[in-house]
C-alpha cells in the first residue's frame, strides 16, 4: 500500500510505503530504477549543500519487500537520518513542526511513522523541486563567526 504523494516537477517524489507495522519507509514513486537513483541523488546534493563539512550519500534498494526503498551508502544510516532531520528543519523554518525523533533507521533504510508521513515526504520534495528549479537558499546550517577567549591578568 502506497500512501501520501504530491505533484512536483521532477520526475518522481518521494513517498512512504506501508510495512505492514506502526511505521513506513521512505520510498520513490517510481517502476524504473534509474528514475529513482537520480531522484535521491538530488536528494543527496540538497543534504551535501546543506551539510557541507561532510559528504552524504544514498541510493535505492528493495527492502522489506518494498521496490525503491532510499537507503543510506556509505555513512551510518544514523547520520543519513539526522542530516535528513537537520535538513528539512532548517528548510522549514523554526515556525514549522520538527521533524525529529520521526525519522529512524530501520537496517540501512529510513523508517518514518505513518502520521508523520505526509508532513516529511512533502518536506522533502519541496527541497528537491527548489533544488531542481535553482530556487534552493534555505537550508542553511549557521555556526558562530566568533569565539570566545579567555586572556590571565597578573
Amino acid at each position: 500500500t502506497i500512501s501520501t504523494t504530491q505533484t512536483t516537477i521532477f520526475e518522481s517524489v518521494f513517498q512512504c510505503s506501508d510495512t505492514g507495522s506502526t511505521f513506513e519507509v521512505l520510498t520513490v514513486a517510481s517502476q524504473e530504477s534509474t528514475i529513482c537513483y537520480d531522484h535521491v541523488e538530488r536528494l543527496v546534493d540538497v543534504l551535501n549543500s546543506c551539510k557541507l563539512s561532510k559528504e552524504r550519500d544514498a541510493t535505492c534498494a528493495p527492502g522489506l519487500g518494498i521496490q525503491n526503498v532510499v537507503t543510506s551508502v556509505g555513512v551510518p544510516c544514523s547520520e543519513f537520518v539526522s542530516a535528513l532531520v537537520e535538513s528539512v528543519d532548517e528548510f522549514q523554518g523554526p515556525a514549522s513542526p520538527t521533524v525529529e525523533p520521526s525519522l529512524f533507521c530501520i537496517g540501512s533504510a529510513v523508517g518514518i511513522p505513518a502520521n508523520n508521513c505526509g508532513f516529511i515526504t512533502a518536506a522533502l520534495n519541496e527541497m528537491v523541486d527548489a533544488f531542481v528549479d535553482g530556487s534552493f537558499s534555505m537550508c542553511e546550517v549557521t555556526s558562530p563567526t566568533t569565539s570566545s577567549t579567555t586572556t590571565e591578568s597578573e
